[in-house]
C-alpha cells in the first residue's frame, strides 16, 4: 500500500479518535466561535490536501507501467507520439492518447534516445524537480502536522494534557465571602463541631500545649440538600481563606494516569495557596471502593488521593480538606479511615425545630408577613424536607406573591407555594384540593388521602 495515499492516513486518524472514545472531540471548546473557525479551517485545509493528493493519484493510477522491451518495439513501430527521458525514467504517449512509462537501465538513456530519433520521435529531457515537486514532497507532511495540531488542541482544551479545566471551577472565593455560621440553620450538631474544626485550624497553639492536632479532614455525609456545600463555604468563610472546590468527577477519566494528574496538580494548587480550605464535593465519584468496577485508572486516582492526603498533616500545612457524599457506604475504607478523614459528620434531614431555624433564615430576607405564627405552622406540615426544599419553599412563595400583585408575601402565597411543591413531590390528591383550606386542613386532607390510599394492603409478613 502506498504509504502517503491519504486515505491510510484518514483511517489511522479516525481509528485513534474511536480508541480514545468521544470526549477527545466533544470539547466545549467548539463553542468558542473563533476556536471553532480555525479549526474549520484547519478541517477545510486538510480537505483541500486530500483532494490535491487524491488528484495526483489519480493522474499516476491513468500512467501504465510496460517494460523497456514494449518501448523499444512501439518505437520501431512507429507507436510512440512523444516521450520524456529522465535519469532513469522513460514517459511517452502514444498515437491513440495513451501515457505510459518504462524503466530504462542504470545510468543508460544513450539506447533510447538513439532509437526515438532515429524513428522521428519528438522527445526531450526531464528537468530538474523545481518547486512543485517539492510541493508533493511536503504535502503528507503538512497534512499529519495540521492533524496533530487538532488532535492536541482538543485534547488540551478538554483537560487531558493536565488540569486546565479543574482550575477553572476551584476558586470559589468570590461565592464564600458571604456565606456566615447565621446562614447555616437545622444542624446545630454538625455546625457545632465544625466551629470547633476551625477554631483548631486558627489556634492549633492553645490544642497543641496538650498534644492535639488540627484534623486531618472532615467529610460531611448526608442526603442531598442538608447544607453540605454551605457549611464547607461557612467553615472558608469564617477561617478567611482561600476555597478550593471540585468535585469528584472532574478526576474521573478514561486515559491512565490522566486522574492522577488532576488529583496531583489539585493537591499542588493548595500547598501554593496555603492556609485553604479544600473542598471534594460528590467524594463518592473518586472514592468508590476498589475491586468493584474494574476500572484500573479509577483504582490509579484513588491511589493517589490517599497518598496526597497522607502527604498533608491538617493545619500544620494550612490545608483543611472538607469531602461530601450522599453514599457513605460506597467509599473505601482506607478512605475514611482515622488520619485521612478524621471526623466524619452525618447530616439528616431537619426536624420541626431545624426546619423552623431554616425557614426563619430565608423567610428574614423576604417581606414576609405574620412570620411569627405562620412559619412554625410551615415547619409543622413540612416533615421530610430538606433545607433545600425549605429555602425553595419560601422563594415559591415569594414567586407567588409577586404573581398575585402583592408588596408582600403572606400565608395564602405559602399555602399555594406549598400545593406546588406536595404536586411536583408525586401527592395525587393535592390538585383537588380546596384553596380555601388552611395549612392544617390541607396537610390533614393530605395526610387521609395517605392512609386511604394504603387501606387493604397487607403487609409482607400477613402474606407470609
Amino acid at each position: 500500500m502506498d504509504p502517503w495515499h491519504p486515505n491510510l492516513w484518514t483511517d489511522a486518524v479516525l481509528q485513534w479518535l474511536r480508541r480514545r472514545g468521544s470526549n477527545a472531540v466533544c470539547s466545549r471548546t467548539f463553542r468558542d466561535p473563533r476556536r471553532l473557525t480555525a479549526y474549520l479551517g484547519a478541517a477545510g485545509a486538510c480537505g483541500l490536501l486530500i483532494r490535491f493528493l487524491r488528484r495526483k493519484n489519480a493522474e499516476l493510477a491513468r500512467v501504465l507501467n510496460v517494460p523497456l522491451s514494449r518501448l523499444l518495439a512501439q518505437i520501431e513501430q512507429k507507436e510512440v507520439a512523444a516521450a520524456v527521458i529522465g535519469s532513469h525514467l522513460c514517459a511517452f504517449r502514444t498515437h491513440d492518447g495513451g501515457v505510459c512509462r518504462a524503466s530504462l537501465l542504470p545510468q543508460d538513456t544513450k539506447l533510447v534516445t538513439k532509437l526515438l530519433h532515429k524513428n522521428g520521435v519528438e522527445f526531450r529531457a526531464q528537468g530538474q524537480p523545481g518547486w512543485r515537486t517539492a510541493v508533493v514532497l511536503l504535502v503528507p507532511f503538512v497534512y499529519l502536522g495540521l492533524c496533530s495540531w487538532l488532535l492536541w488542541k482538543m485534547t488540551a482544551d478538554t483537560g487531558f494534557s493536565g488540569g486546565r479545566e479543574v482550575e477553572k471551577q476551584r476558586d470559589e472565593g468570590s461565592s464564600v465571602a458571604a456565606v456566615t455560621w447565621d446562614d447555616v440553620a437545622g444542624v446545630p450538631h454538625v455546625k457545632a463541631q465544625l466551629m470547633e474544626v476551625v477554631d483548631i485550624f486558627l489556634r492549633p497553639e492553645r490544642f497543641a500545649r496538650l498534644g492535639a492536632r488540627c484534623p486531618q479532614g472532615v467529610l460531611l455525609a448526608g442526603p442531598p440538600g442538608t447544607g453540605k456545600t454551605l457549611l464547607a463555604k461557612a467553615v472558608a468563610s469564617s477561617c478567611a481563606v482561600p476555597f478550593l472546590c471540585c468535585t469528584g468527577s472532574d478526576f474521573v477519566e478514561v486515559f491512565v494516569g490522566r486522574g492522577a494528574r488532576r488529583v496531583r496538580a489539585l493537591f499542588e494548587e493548595a500547598a501554593q495557596r496555603a492556609p485553604c480550605v479544600l473542598f471534594i464535593d460528590e467524594l463518592d465519584a473518586l472514592g468508590a471502593r476498589r475491586g468493584g468496577h474494574g476500572c484500573e485508572e479509577h483504582e490509579h486516582t484513588l491511589n493517589q488521593l490517599l497518598a496526597m492526603m497522607d502527604g498533608v498533616s491538617g493545619g500544620a500545612r494550612g490545608i483543611l480538606i472538607i469531602g461530601a457524599t450522599n453514599r457513605l457506604a460506597a467509599l473505601d475504607p482506607a478512605l475514611t479511615r482515622p488520619g485521612r478523614f478524621d471526623r466524619v459528620l452525618q447530616l439528616r434531614l431537619p426536624d420541626e425545630a431545624g426546619r423552623l431555624h431554616i425557614l426563619k433564615v430565608h423567610a428574614a430576607r423576604t417581606a414576609t408577613v405574620g412570620a411569627s405564627t405562620l412559619l412554625p405552622r410551615m415547619a409543622a406540615v413540612t416533615p421530610g424536607f430538606s433545607g433545600a426544599e425549605l429555602a425553595n419553599l419560601v422563594n415559591e412563595a415569594s414567586i407567588v406573591a409577586v404573581r398575585a400583585g402583592k408588596d408582600v408575601v403572606d400565608g395564602e402565597c405559602y399555602e399555594v407555594a406549598l400545593r406546588e411543591l406536595q404536586g411536583s413531590r408525586a401527592v395525587e390528591d393535592v390538585t383537588n384540593i380546596d384553596p380555601s383550606l388552611s395549612i392544617a386542613a390541607l396537610w390533614q386532607q393530605l395526610a387521609s388521602g395517605s392512609r386511604t390510599a394504603t387501606q387493604g394492603v397487607s403487609s409482607v409478613e400477613d402474606n407470609e
